[in-house]
């Protein structure tokens, strides 16, 4: 469980909810401050008789069976098994994320009792939910028939993620980190959420290369690599050789060196065809941040993730802080493509679940008994309450349905050459937009992202497309970083979702250089495109 990371992102949301609501805290505790309250707190209702006890399943099992079909063809799909609603709601992570074999099929071993099965294949399908009990040493058979909802992805799109790990990031081959999934199970992991291509981007080594290739039965991979710096991540798009940059230590370490050595490896990442791209350049840590001395070189790159799966999207997180870096480069007029990448590290999103639990009884506890801890704790309580009741729900929506493997899309249009080399070569130019739920295209006079639109005189015609599942609250179009107009649009059902339409004759864009469009439904349901430039 990731309980250094889940007390990371609470900090990180305090920002984002002090933003919305105006207000400044007085007392805050840092990470390390917070975990001790956290724990002192625990000990506290241990001495007053108040013990946390996760309850195991139950021992009767029995097995679920699904087949997952799109027009009577088996489809690959994610299946989320949740318990019965109200168990849902009581215990927030009942929640198993499962994907299908190749053929549709999934077959898993469950606890007796009440549940739903939540089936999709991404934003362009949609999703079926399915009730069911489980019985002792007896088979459940589900049937979940998806309908194609929308139709991005057969009009020269194509969806994928360009930051994902496997075990080959893991210490069995070198790496540091406990994943255990193999390139397949990425693959199909990536298939099951609507993507047609992918980039396994391991740490340290390339040894996934030749079988992260194998994966080609409708689907399109692409060779990578997370190079690790000291200041910063960087992925190797599309080359296949081990790119190293080599960290100088001691008194070699100076600060001419490590630019140096950036400037090195993104030549060499470019002369081998491939595309250099800084990710989470506001990481929390030092690093895998990208140095802030270094953004006058920042073209060295060609694309820059500004959306990171590991983190919600939202006021005051690193993906706010790389978004608005990003527009201001875009004002400088230093032209780097803007992408997401889930970083997922485990396909089954469960890093979370369990300490879930643990935190909800910390609290009841702790709010219902202010009696079992001193009275010189009241403000670090009081803060810590506050949390819980703003950034808690916030997280848990994330969590729940934004945080599991590349729920993010890079949707790029190639019109239809879906090579590696020529998928990056629209990424480089810039023909994509990102997104986690809405489906955005826009066109002036003709041209859409990455293009460049000519104007008569300052106006042009404008269009703008929008299909969510979800609403969108707002539909904005940035004419600079800090210049945006809101869109007014009028949601239209639609199958499985709503519409939105803009068209508009001889719109005067003034001054601008570039505009780009972003649909807000929150941070689980956003997308951002590239700009369309101005000749």
């Amino acid at each position: 469980m990731k309980f250094d990371k889940l007390i990371e992102l609470w900090k990180e949301m305090e920002t984002t909810i002090e933003a919305e609501e105006n207000q400044t805290l007085l007392e805050k505790l840092n990470r390390e401050e917070l975990i001790n309250t956290m724990q002192f707190l625990q000990r506290c209702a241990a001495q007053a008789g108040y013990y946390y006890n996760l309850q195991a399943p139950g021992s009767e099992f029995g097995t679920m069976k699904l087949q997952a079909a799109e027009n009577d063809d088996p489809i690959v799909a994610q299946v989320k098994v949740w318990d019965n609603k109200e168990h849902k709601i009581r215990t927030r992570f009942s929640l198993r994320r499962l994907v299908t074999e190749e053929d549709g099929t999934l077959s898993v071993k469950l606890p007796c009792g009440s549940y739903e099965a939540e089936v999709t294949c991404g934003p362009e399908y949609g999703t079926v939910l399915v009730p069911f009990e489980i019985t002792k040493d007896k088979v459940t058979t589900i049937k979940a028939r998806l309908a194609r909802i929308a139709h991005l992805t057969d009009n020269g799109w194509v969806a994928g993620d360009l930051h994902h790990h496997s075990v080959y990031s893991s210490p069995a081959y070198g790496g540091t980190d406990p994943v255990i999934e193999t390139p397949d199970q990425v693959c199909r992991s990536m298939k099951s959420l609507g993507m047609q291509f992918g980039a396994l981007s391991d740490h340290h080594n390339v040894l996934n290369h030749e079988e992260w290739q194998r994966q080609n039965s409708n689907f399109t991979p692409i060779i990578s690599k997370e190079i690790s710096t000291s200041n910063g991540h960087v992925l190797q798009l599309g080359v296949d050789d081990d790119v190293i940059y080599e960290i100088p230590e001691g008194k070699e370490r100076t600060t001419d060196k490590l630019r140096n050595e950036f400037i090195r490896i993104c030549s060499e990442i470019r002369k081998k065809d491939g595309l250099p791209q800084v990710n989470h350049p506001f990481d929390v840590s030092f690093s895998t941040r990208y140095n802030s001395e270094f953004w006058d070189m920042i073209e060295i790159f060609e694309s820059i993730e500004i959306w990171n799966g590991a983190t919600p999207f939202a006021a005051g997180t690193i993906n706010a802080k790389a978004f608005k870096k990003w527009l201001s480069l875009l004002e400088e007029g230093k032209r780097l493509t803007a992408t997401t990448g889930s970083d997922t590290h485990n396909i089954y999103g469960d890093d979370y679940f369990g300490m879930t639990e643990w935190l909800d009884w910390l609290m009841d506890t702790v709010m219902t008994h202010p009696e079992i801890y001193p009275v010189h704790m009241n403000e670090k309580v009081d803060y810590l309450t506050w949390l819980y009741k703003k950034v808690w729900p916030r997280l848990l929506a994330w969590v729940e349905q934004s945080n599991t493997p590349s729920t993010i899309h890079n949707y790029v249009y190639t019109n239809g050459k879906n090579k590696p080399q020529e998928i990056l070569q629209a990424i480089r130019e810039g023909h994509s937009f990102i997104s986690n739920g809405p489906l955005v295209t826009a066109e002036i006079n003709g041209a859409s992202y990455g293009d460049t639109a000519v104007l008569k005189g300052k106006t042009g015609t404008l269009s703008v497309h929008v299909f969510s599942k979800k609403q969108i609250s707002h539909l904005w179009m940035y004419t600079g970083a800090d210049k945006k107009i809101e869109l007014c649009a009028k949601a239209d059902a639609a199958e499985g979702g709503f519409m939105y339409d803009i068209a508009a004759d001889e719109l005067d864009f003034g001054d601008a250089a570039w505009v780009l469009f972003v649909a807000d439904g929150g941070e689980n349901n956003l997308a951002i495109s590239n700009p369309i430039l101005f000749a």
